[in-house]
């Protein structure tokens, strides 16, 4: 059920004292049981809501279970201390009246699918950055692919980047889809991108060195276009 997730997710991000309100306290027991919640009727709500910062209604019941009478009390017993109210009800279990009272913050199934457009919108945008980096990164490894003579070679090689570019965007929108920071994650994948493009190239250079192959060493930075500093 619904609200089975609701308590599933608030005892895994916070130590919280639950209570959990049923229509018959058997059930409420059950669900409270799992997570050292208190658990009440329904009937025993007006005597419990003014200890709640929180609430989360969702219930099969065709009337309102909260009206904006019972809150009005719940507030001014909490003496004005703010009570943030989700109804994940349909049809509502909290009386749209309620929204008029102060110190409530009520938000319904018509708001909550406000928010996950907008949180699509920008996992969206994310993800457009995300091929902007990808598409600049590998701009930048192919222009110096354009100067090779050999058509096998730069097949391979825009094969081989282009496999790199696709499982870090694919690793990157994963990680966007379970709500991780779009800003850390662009940064991230540029880093990781720059650090797997460079990976052979530098390592083939190393050995060059090593090896005393100048000339090697004097096509790539022609390749790279770097210009070395002259020692004084």
């Amino acid at each position: 059920e619904t609200i089975e997730l609701v308590a599933r997710h608030f005892n895994e991000i916070a130590d919280l004292n639950m209570i959990v309100a049923n229509r018959t306290r058997e059930r409420a027991e059950q669900l409270a049981g799992q997570y050292s919640a208190t658990s009440i009727a329904l009937t025993e709500i007006p005597a419990y809501l003014h200890k709640a910062d929180i609430v989360v209604s969702s219930t099969a019941s065709p009337l309102p279970i909260l009206g904006k009478g019972l809150v009005e009390k719940a507030i001014q017993a909490r003496k004005h201390r703010p009570i943030f109210m989700i109804d994940l009800a349909v049809p509502r279990d909290i009386e749209v009246e309620v929204d008029e009272l102060p110190d409530i913050y009520l938000y319904d199934v018509d708001d909550l699918q406000d928010v996950i457009k907008e949180n699509v919108k920008v996992r969206e945008q994310a993800a457009e950055q995300a091929k902007q980096i990808i598409s600049v990164q590998s701009d930048r490894f192919m222009q110096w692919r354009r100067s090779l003579d050999a058509v096998a070679t730069i097949k391979v090689f825009r094969n081989k980047y282009q496999r790199l570019a696709e499982q870090e965007l694919e690793r990157s929108l994963a990680k966007l889809e379970k709500g991780e920071n779009p800003a850390e994650l662009l940064k991230e994948m540029s880093h990781r991108l720059t650090n797997k493009f460079l990976h052979e190239p530098t390592r083939q250079l190393s050995q060059a060195s090593s090896s005393g192959k100048k000339e090697s060493i004097m096509i790539a930075r022609d390749i790279f276009s770097l210009e070395q500093k002259q020692k004084k």
